[in-house]
């Protein structure tokens, strides 16, 4: 896919991204002294969804990746999805929601 056209269709991944954040439905975690939260990281082809440890928020995820593959009609390939746990004390929870 044309990197023009990957950046116009992933735009439509941050709005819904927006969106859950709107309806405290997804919460990022907290980085830096002012306490600035950070949901959503992309990179050139890598997205990285950042959350605290609720399995709300891995549920949000999860269907937010549905919907990105109905409306863009992209798949998402989840054998290479991964969730991974840092400083997390109940893997099974995370493991659970997926």
């Amino acid at each position: 896919m044309e990197p023009f056209l990957f950046l116009l269709v992933v735009e439509g991944l941050v709005g819904l991204v927006r969106q859950v954040v709107k309806k405290n439905l997804y919460c990022g975690v907290e980085r830096g002294s002012n306490g600035t939260k950070v949901g959503l990281l992309l990179f050139v082809d890598d997205t990285l969804f950042m959350y605290d440890t609720k399995v709300q928020n891995a549920r949000v995820i999860k269907a937010i990746l549905r919907s990105f593959e109905m409306v863009s009609r992209l798949r998402v390939n989840f054998f290479k999805t991964k969730i991974k746990g840092l400083g997390v004390t109940s893997w099974v929870a995370l493991q659970q929601a997926a």
